[in-house]
């Protein structure tokens, strides 16, 4: 258990350097490692949208320029795929991980960040 009692202090990086010291890797190494995936300009397009939680966190993603940028706090991060439905993004020097998850339907309905899951909220038009 690591325990911190500093404002903006990370308790993510100082986990990640102590797990990599204790296991001999580069105190900056990072949690894991990823391949390149691939995902087309019309698959971004399918992640778009503003997501919530019960907590009130929120969060946008937008696709510029072929790439999905997550905006949150008035910040705006570049998305890296990873596989399907997983991106990353650098944040500091930490490295978060944002997964996708579809309803039955197939359909984008929510998503994980920051140990949160944040619901799609609705892109139909009323009726």
């Amino acid at each position: 258990m690591i325990l911190v009692n500093l404002d903006g202090v990370s308790v993510r990086e100082l986990v990640l350097g102590f797990l990599n010291s204790y296991f001999a890797r580069p105190a900056e190494a990072p949690v894991y490692a990823y391949d390149p995936y691939e995902v087309t300009d019309e698959q971004l397009s399918l992640y778009e949208g503003r997501y919530s939680s019960q907590e009130w966190v929120s969060a946008s993603i937008a696709k510029s320029e072929g790439k999905l940028f997550l905006e949150v706090d008035g910040l705006s991060f570049p998305l890296i795929p990873v596989q399907k439905d997983s991106f990353i993004f650098q944040k500091r020097d930490s490295i978060p991980w944002i997964e996708f998850f579809r309803d039955e339907d197939g359909q984008i309905a929510r998503m994980s960040y920051g140990l949160r899951q944040l619901t799609r909220e609705s892109t139909k038009s009323p009726d």
